[in-house]
C-alpha cells in the first residue's frame, strides 16, 4: 500500500462503483501507519481515509499507538475532527498531552464505552511458565569485568574529547554501551539455551527460540566477505561476535573519527578488544549447533535472502520436518506458529 501505483489501484477500485464506497477496510498490523505523515505506509493509510469518505474503517493491532503522536493515522475514531470537542489532532494531541498520564489512561476506557475499541486475550489454559537463571561461569565473569574495563576506559576518551565530537556522540556512545551488554549477555546465555532445547527435543516437543536484540546487523556489517545467502544453517557463517563489532564501530566511527587505522591508541584498544573470549553470535551458534547434531532447523529473521523464504519456513516447522523453530524479534510480527486446526 506503501507504493504509490498499489494505493491508487485500491482507490479506483474502491470508487469504480456506481455509489460511493462503504465497505469495510481492514487495515491489519496498522501501527505501520503509526509515523502518519513521514513514512509511505502512514502516508498512504492517511490518504486512503480520505478518498474514501464513508468507508468503514477495521484497525487491528497489539500495539496500535505507543504514544501519542502516533495516534494521528487512527482518524476515524471520532476524536478529533468536525463534530468533536477538538478541531484537530494536533489540539487533540497538545491537550492529552498537557493533561498527563491520567488522561491518556482514560482514553481506552472512553474508547471502549464508544463502542470503538475491543481488546481481547489470547488464553493461557494449559500454558505452564518456567523462568530459568542461567549462572554465570568464572570465564564469563572475568570476560565481562575486563569488557566493563574497556568501557570505562572509553567513557574517559568521550569526556576528554568531547568539545572535538559532534553533539550526537554521548547519545550515540550510551546506546552502544546498551547494546553490547544486551548483546553480551545474550550470548552468555546460550549452554542453559542448549539445555532446555535439548530438554525439549528428548520429550519429542517441536522447540521455539525467540532472540532479542542478537547483534547480527552489526556482525553482518563488520564481516564484508560474507554473501548474502549464506545462512547459519549451512555452517558457512562465521561472522565476528557481534559484541567486537559494537566496540570497534563505535571507536572508529564515533570516538577517534580523526584518527588512521593505524593509530597507535586506536591498535591498542583493538588489540584489547580482540584479546577478550566475547561470547559467540546467538543465532549462528544455535542453528549450527543443531546443524551439527542433525536437528532439523528452520531460522525466521530479518535477513533478506531468510525473509523470502519465510512462508515455506513456517510451513516446514508447522508440518513437523522442522522441530525447531529460531525466530528473531524483527521478524516475529504477525507470525503464528501453531500447527494447523488439521
Amino acid at each position: 500500500l506503501a507504493r504509490p501505483g498499489r494505493l491508487a489501484q485500491v482507490v479506483a477500485w474502491c470508487q469504480a462503483l456506481t455509489k460511493p464506497f462503504e465497505g469495510v477496510i481492514a487495515l491489519d498490523e496498522c501501527h505501520r501507519a503509526k509515523a502518519a505523515g513521514a513514512t509511505g505506509a502512514g502516508t498512504a493509510v492517511l490518504r486512503l481515509q480520505a478518498e474514501l469518505p464513508l468507508a468503514r474503517v477495521l484497525y487491528a493491532s497489539a500495539t496500535a499507538a505507543t504514544e501519542l503522536q502516533n495516534m494521528q493515522y487512527l482518524c476515524r475514531l471520532g476524536l478529533w475532527g468536525c463534530g468533536t470537542t477538538y478541531a484537530s489532532f494536533g489540539e487533540f494531541r497538545e491537550t492529552l498531552a498537557a493533561a498527563g498520564a491520567g488522561a491518556t489512561e482514560l482514553l481506552p476506557i472512553q474508547l471502549k464505552m464508544a463502542g470503538a475499541l475491543v481488546a481481547r486475550v489470547i488464553s493461557f489454559a494449559g500454558v505452564s511458565v518456567r523462568v530459568h537463571t542461567h549462572r554465570l561461569s568464572p570465564s564469563q565473569r572475568a570476560n565481562y569485568d575486563a569488557s566493563a574495563a574497556i568501557w570505562i576506559d572509553l567513557a574517559a576518551i568521550l569526556s576528554a574529547r568531547l568539545t572535538l565530537l559532534p553533539p550526537s556522540a554521548t547519545s550515540r556512545f550510551w546506546s552502544a554501551h546498551q547494546r553490547f551488554f544486551r548483546a553480551f549477555v545474550t550470548g552468555c546465555k546460550l549452554p542453559t539455551l542448549h539445555a532446555i532445547l535439548e530438554e525439549g527435543l528428548a520429550q519429542g516437543k517441536s522447540v521455539v527460540v525467540g532472540l532479542l536484540g542478537t547483534g547480527e546487523a552489526y556482525s553482518a556489517g563488520s564481516n564484508t566477505s560474507m554473501q548474502d545467502g549464506d545462512t547459519a544453517s549451512s555452517g558457512e557463517m562465521n561472522l565476528p561476535p557481534a559484541p567486537a563489532a559494537i566496540l570497534k564501530s563505535l571507536i572508529t566511527t564515533v570516538l577517534l573519527t580523526d584518527r588512521p587505522a593505524d593509530d597507535p591508541e586506536i591498535c591498542h584498544l583493538m588489540r584489547r578488544i580482540d584479546s577478550l573470549s566475547l561470547p559467540p553470535n546467538p543465532l549462528d551458534e544455535i542453528m549450527t549447533r543443531l546443524a551439527s547434531r542433525g536437528v532439523s532447523a528452520v531460522e525466521l529473521t530479518g535477513r533478506q535472502e531468510v525473509a523470502l523464504k519465510r512462508n515455506s519456513a513456517i510451513e516446514k516447522f508447522q508440518s513437523g520436518e522442522a522441530t525447531v523453530a529460531v525466530i528473531s524479534d524483527a521478524a516475529s510480527t504477525g507470525v503464528s506458529l501453531h500447527a494447523p486446526a488439521q
